[in-house]
């Protein structure tokens, strides 16, 4: 994950960034933003059924010739295709939290780890 952000940070020319590391998911849960660490189980259905990042089996395409991409190649696509929209399309965006739920999360965090 670690390589993953640093690559974001490399190709998605914003303002100097550091990144904070919480490997604490009830914090996260918290502040309302356990669900978007997606990787970090438990994730399970109403019906048990576990699912999540950890869970996904990419055997059947793998098999069928799926190919994957290097990670820096297919995050300065990914940047170039967001820059392509148009900037009300960009501004109307529905993430799942918003900047000051981040920032409010950072702030507490930083207070309880000194």
């Amino acid at each position: 994950m670690q390589k993953f952000q640093d690559g974001l940070g490399a190709v998605i020319l914003s303002p100097a960034h550091t990144l904070t590391w919480i490997p604490d998911l009830q914090f996260l849960r918290g502040f309302k933003l356990g669900a978007n660490v997606p990787w970090i189980p438990p994730k399970l259905t109403p019906q048990g059924v576990k699912y999540g990042q950890n869970y996904i089996n990419s055997d059947k395409t793998v098999a069928a010739r799926l190919r994957y991409r290097p990670m820096m190649e297919t995050i300065r696509d990914a940047a170039a295709w967001w820059q392509s929209l148009p900037a009300e399309r960009r501004a109307n965006n529905k993430f799942s939290y918003k900047p000051d739920a981040e920032a409010a999360a950072l702030a507490a965090w930083h207070a309880k780890t000194g």
